[in-house]
């Protein structure tokens, strides 16, 4: 079930919504898809509406006057994916730690070390 929409209904509502946004182009309504696509990357798994966006944004930048289409969904996307997705992931690395710098332990391991390395782009 986890492969399909039926136990992701938020996810599904959220793309629909996003892809019946796009039918009409305006700017408005491509500001209303990218925050409706900013909701549907914070949910619990981005990767569902990341792989589901993607080729309607390959789309959009096929079109004609595709940078004013393209800024304008990501003047949408911007802030609440930026504002929460990043300000949340940046308030639990002061709650937690620095839970952030890397994703695996710093030890003598040299697997760690190199999947650290360009993990957080410098070794310790």
């Amino acid at each position: 079930m986890a492969i399909t929409y039926f136990s992701m209904t938020a996810h599904l509502l959220l793309n629909l919504a996003f892809a019946w946004l796009l039918f009409e182009r305006t700017f408005f309504r491509l500001v209303l898809a990218g925050l409706v696509g900013s909701f549907a990357l914070l949910l619990h798994n981005p990767m569902p509406h990341f792989l589901f966006a993607l080729p309607w944004i390959v789309w959009l930048a096929l079109q004609p006057d595709r940078l004013r289409k393209l800024l304008a969904l990501a003047a949408g996307y911007a802030p609440l994916a930026l504002g929460v997705g990043f300000g949340w992931a940046l308030l639990l690395s002061q709650i937690q730690g620095n839970a952030l710098s890397g994703l695996f332990p710093f030890d003598d391991n040299p697997y760690h070390k190199v999947a650290n390395f360009f993990w957080t782009g410098m070794s310790r």
